[in-house]
């Protein structure tokens, strides 16, 4: 799948995902005014560290430091209040999300002719119904908390390294595009593996269902191996699958994370430098 195309369907997901959350739109907004507070709480504890810093460790300054600790207590129980909001609210909207989506896709099954039954396993059409849909919505939570929640956090961060050394800031900008190749590159990686498993449940699902609601004709022919061989041939590859995805997403973090120490030590660097 190339870029363009990839970025539409993306775009097309999410639009259509939000004609499904702009009912509870209020409810959407104070989550977004959650995270935006607890965002705020991590910009607010590192300008609070300078202070304790250079006044209460470096200079012995006991007057500089006084109201530090309550500083910090109000920050942290306006994190949690907050961060509480952010979380249920989210989680909410995204909970009735998905009974809107399975309630108007079970509608949609009912009512579709015979033939499509036909050309279609009932035990991927369940899984669909029921796995697809949490899926979705998750990642869709997921990727909603990131964009707001991590690039204000961001935001409120990188001005305030701009206002203590603009110079050195600008150092980590270089590393920017270098992290956001190796993100989309492991994302891609993690999307199309998500595609994979949620195949292989609607394949674990059809074969479990065959075999139970035909039973009977499975122990008239002594077909249980066959059965057997069938389901671990599937649930095998749901288990080559789940474990691509985990070395996707634990591959990121360390690759992001050296990436950052890279920044790190060269801001150091330069710092010794200026000194």
């Amino acid at each position: 799948m190339n870029q363009p195309s990839e970025f539409v369907s993306t775009a097309r997901l999410y639009r259509r995902l939000m004609s499904y959350v702009w009912p509870h739109k209020w409810v959407f907004l104070s989550s977004i005014l959650g995270m935006a507070v607890v965002s705020a709480t991590e910009g607010g504890f590192a300008w609070i560290m300078k202070p304790l810093i250079d006044g209460g460790f470096v200079k012995n300054d006991a007057t500089s430091i006084r109201y530090v600790p309550i500083l910090i207590v109000a920050i942290f129980i306006a994190r949690g209040i907050f961060g509480f909001l952010a979380g249920y609210a989210t989680n909410w909207v995204g909970r009735q999300v998905i009974y809107q989506i399975r309630s108007q896709m079970f509608a949609r099954l009912v009512n579709l002719p015979s033939r499509f039954y036909d050309a279609h396993s009932s035990g991927i059409l369940i899984s669909k119904l029921i796995y697809d849909v949490e899926q979705v919505m998750a990642a869709a939570t997921k990727a909603f908390t990131s964009l707001v929640k991590d690039n204000l956090s961001l935001i409120f961060l990188f001005s305030w390294m701009l206002y203590l050394n603009w110079r050195l800031t600008l150092l980590f900008l270089l590393l920017a595009p270098v992290i956001a190749i190796s993100v989309r590159v492991i994302s891609r990686r993690f999307r199309k593996t998500s595609h994979q498993i949620q195949q292989s449940m609607g394949e674990i699902t059809h074969v479990v269902q065959e075999a139970t609601e035909g039973q009977r004709v499975v122990k008239i022919f002594g077909a249980q191996p066959a059965e057997i061989r069938t389901f671990d041939s599937v649930n095998r590859r749901n288990l080559n699958q789940a474990m691509k995805k985990a070395i996707a997403a634990a591959v990121n973090v360390p690759v992001v994370e050296l990436l950052a120490a890279i920044g790190v030590a060269t801001a150091i660097y330069f710092a010794m430098q200026q000194s």
